[in-house]
């Protein structure tokens, strides 16, 4: 089995003080978050993309921020973590103001089956880090 959940709240710049931030907010919204919204209809329709008929896709407005959250289980990994990876980077370098998290979980990897890994999105970059809240996941879930 293969599980994924995450979020990503989107922000042009990293500070909500600068005084930019009003702006650019509105620009997020219209610029990314027309292109962020295209991706998250394809992650859900689009029958070659591999995250289709297995999980959750969304971004709405949330109390004045644009939310995405994506949410998975499949039988196969299949590319996925690639996908979702990459997917973050491209939040992250169009508006690197956003943060985010993303945990996946893939019981046919050998080294990593017992554990989730994290992928943590901050201030431009995505870096990948362990998880010690539901790792290692027997017994601490199992």
């Amino acid at each position: 089995m293969f599980s994924y959940h995450g979020f990503i709240e989107i922000y042009d710049i990293y500070d909500i003080c600068d005084d930019l931030y009003f702006n650019t907010l509105s620009e997020v919204r219209h610029t990314h978050g027309e292109e962020i919204q295209k991706w998250v209809n394809e992650w859900l329709t689009d029958s070659s993309f591999p995250g289709r008929g297995s999980g959750l896709a969304d971004m709405r407005c949330i109390n004045g921020s644009q939310v995405v959250t994506i949410n998975g289980c499949r039988n196969h990994e299949n590319g996925v973590i690639a996908k979702l990876v990459d997917f973050y980077r491209t939040v992250s370098e169009k508006a690197p103001g956003s943060f985010g998290l993303l945990y996946v979980r893939d019981g046919e990897s050998s080294d990593e089956s017992n554990e989730y890994q994290v992928y943590v999105m901050a201030k431009g970059r995505v870096e990948k880090r362990k998880d010690f809240y539901l790792s290692p996941c027997t017994p601490t879930i199992e």
